[in-house]
């Protein structure tokens, strides 16, 4: 039992550090959309690899947001199945 709670403890923690780091992968994802916008509109060069990092970054925030959202109790209800 105690090797379960002791996974449980670096899941979490594990869940909180990548959270912290989520938050600052969205600045990053922000600069990076700012930059393909300057890129093709501003000096009309397009570059497919940073559109490409661009979708990455998008998929991380949210594919890891979701377990850090879960954990701190922050995920939109729906109504009808929480009524009491």
């Amino acid at each position: 039992m105690h090797a379960v709670r002791l996974f449980i403890r670096k899941v979490d923690h594990f869940t909180e550090r990548s959270g912290k780091l989520l938050a600052w992968l969205c600045l990053a994802l922000a600069a990076t959309t700012f930059l393909v916008v300057v890129l093709r509109y501003g000096i009309g060069i397009g570059s497919i690899a940073i559109q490409e990092s661009m979708s990455y970054l998008h998929a991380m925030v949210f594919m890891l947001g979701a377990a850090y959202t879960l954990k701190q109790d922050g995920h939109v209800r729906v109504d009808i199945f929480y009524r009491r």
